[in-house]
């Protein structure tokens, strides 16, 4: 729920696997794949502002750059068994400004963090 996530009620573990579960169930509502757009995944805690709420990591995967491509790796698998997934769109991989920088999949001085290899396995 997009309202408890803004409001910081949000448990991260248990939104992936809702995702999961609804992306399926709409998949087979309207007897189409899913092109699942706009994700990310944080390599840090210390995100402030109105996308603080990112801060809740999902259970297994720390908010550290290797938590981040751990959780890509395992979010690209799970899409890439997936037949009701057409495919997959990360969200500003390349914007690495300050309230945004957690997600991307660069660093400030733009160079790829460990996350942009989780492409590679695909």
């Amino acid at each position: 729920n997009t309202s408890d996530a803004m409001l910081g009620k949000v448990n991260a573990t248990l939104s992936q696997e809702r995702f999961k579960i609804n992306t399926e169930k709409l998949s087979l509502s309207l007897n189409k794949q899913i092109i699942v757009s706009e994700y990310a995944y944080p390599s840090t805690d210390i995100i402030i502002g109105m996308f603080s709420f990112f801060n809740n990591e999902v259970e297994g995967y720390p908010l550290t750059p290797n938590g981040q491509k751990e959780w890509l790796i395992d979010f690209l698998s799970w899409c890439n068994e997936k037949s009701f997934i057409a495919g997959t769109f990360y969200f500003s991989p390349e914007f690495y400004v300050f309230i945004w920088a957690p997600m991307a999949l660069f660093n400030i001085f733009g160079n790829a963090k460990p996350a942009f290899d989780a492409f590679n396995e695909f």
